[in-house]
């Protein structure tokens, strides 16, 4: 058997009443976190271009756009809603393998499920096992040459979980998965480069997998080797250890070690801010005392978030990659959200400034990628101050609460000035959907909550 139809059949034949509580409980907590980010995006500059595009579909209006809640297709709704989970860098990280699973997969499962009028159960489990195939997927390579792996297995996890819910057999899911192969790619270029691109890239590859699903099940076949054939993924892309794909597949859900952010940044910037956050508040710091800060990081940090912050017009993208931006905003407001990266357009001038004083250091002997970092603030009268993080909130050492993640969704709502009182209606459905008899539970909430705005 191929690793694709392994996959395949265990889908095909999957108990969902055989799904761990925990993995399920991790589902909730990764759709109430996905939507609280989507909607946090409103205030962001270059999501709502999203929403113009569309496809051959569009008539048949049966899903909604997260963002404004009108109805659209299936596929124009979860490209558009995965750009809004993605805008803000403030989504979920499978920490092990550096892979966002929760703005592929939820959107997918969410599209899908409101036009199948699924019940709470089955989308639960449906988001648990998409990402827990996602993870794996991602666990298989671990050279990190440079693939973006929630695009590069995105598309194909994507087809995998919609083929499940489109009621494909075996033979469909493993087609499904092959026609995804087609077009599987995605690379750290956008991120490396700062572009606006970067919050599109698990948008591609949703629509790559919702495409697929949707030919496979029309009965178009696709290659079946695509992991291990000789032009395979693990052939053509990196090497891969199939072990780590299937060893304790539905008995182990990888979606249960996802982690959830505490700061719309990216991850590699995460100790960075709270290490200074600490020194400023500890020693009663001031951003104007300030003469240079110095972070020593490890090369695979360097590589993402070192390159020299650029204060200008769309700096958004800039700021949540920049550990010079990260260092400095921290230091100079004593945090780091979702205000301080809607302001790196017009970037304050004292701020300006305190970047320019940001030095990094890169440390050939630190293999981490999110920590540790060491982290130096250095005062205009000679006096030194320093800390070394070696975890982070929201780290799978330190994981966020369950207060936590509703306090994130309420400051969503806060942010956007959407109406409280609709607004806990709908964290409530999320809360409770796995008891909800219809998805129609948490989507009339929520075109009620963002139709008003």
């Amino acid at each position: 058997m191929t690793l694709s139809s392994v996959i395949a059949e265990y889908l095909a034949a999957a108990d969902l009443k055989q799904i761990p509580a925990a993995a399920l409980s991790a589902a909730r907590r990764s759709l109430i976190d996905t939507v609280a980010v989507a909607l946090s995006a409103k205030v962001l500059s270059g999501t709502a271009p999203a929403l113009t595009v569309d496809d051959e579909d569009s008539t048949a209006a049966r899903c909604t756009l997260w963002l404004n809640g009108d109805k659209t297709s299936i596929r124009t709704a979860a490209f558009n809603n995965s750009v809004a989970a993605a805008a803000l860098d403030f989504d979920s990280l499978h920490a092990e393998t550096a892979t966002h699973p929760d703005i592929v997969i939820v959107p997918s499962v969410l599209a899908v499920g409101e036009s199948l009028n699924l019940s709470g159960y089955e989308t639960l489990s449906a988001i648990a096992l998409g990402d827990d195939l996602l993870c794996r997927m991602a666990r298989c390579t671990q050279k990190h040459a440079g693939w973006f792996y929630t695009s590069l297995y995105g598309g194909i996890a994507a087809a995998a979980i919609t083929a499940f819910l489109v009621r494909c057999d075996s033979e469909g899911i493993t087609n499904a998965m092959g026609l995804a192969y087609l077009t599987a790619g995605g690379t750290q270029q956008p991120a490396f480069e700062k572009s606006m691109a970067k919050r599109f890239s698990a948008a591609f590859a949703v629509l790559c997998g919702l495409t697929a699903s949707q030919l496979a099940k029309s009965g178009i076949s696709g290659p079946g080797e695509i992991f291990e054939g000789r032009f395979g993924l693990f052939e053509m892309y990196e090497m891969g250890d199939a072990d780590r794909l299937t060893a304790g597949l539905g008995h182990v859900f990888e979606n249960e070690r996802i982690s959830y952010k505490a700061y719309p940044s990216c991850q590699c910037n995460h100790a960075i801010i709270e290490a200074v956050v600490n020194l400023r508040k500890r020693h009663g710091l001031k951003s104007s005392d300030v003469s240079e800060i110095v972070l020593s990081i490890s090369p695979y940090m360097e590589r993402l978030v070192g390159r020299a912050f650029k204060p200008g017009k769309f700096s958004q993208v800039d700021a949540q990659f920049s550990a010079q931006f990260s260092a400095a905003c921290a230091m100079f407001y004593g945090r780091l959200g979702v205000e301080e990266i809607v302001k790196a357009d017009a970037c304050e001038p004292a701020l300006a400034c305190l970047i320019q004083k940001v030095t990094i250091i890169v440390d050939p002997n630190n293999n981490g990628k999110y920590a540790p970092v060491s982290v130096v603030i250095k005062l205009n009268d000679g006096q030194m101050f320093a800390e070394t993080a070696t975890s982070y909130s929201g780290s799978p050492e330190r994981p966020l609460r369950e207060d936590d993640l509703l306090g994130k969704f309420r400051s969503a709502v806060a942010l956007g000035n959407y109406d409280a009182g609709v607004a806990e209606k709908l964290l409530n459905s999320l809360r409770s959907l796995e008891s909800c008899n219809s998805i129609g539970a948490i989507m009339a909430p929520l075109r009620a909550l963002t139709a008003a705005n």
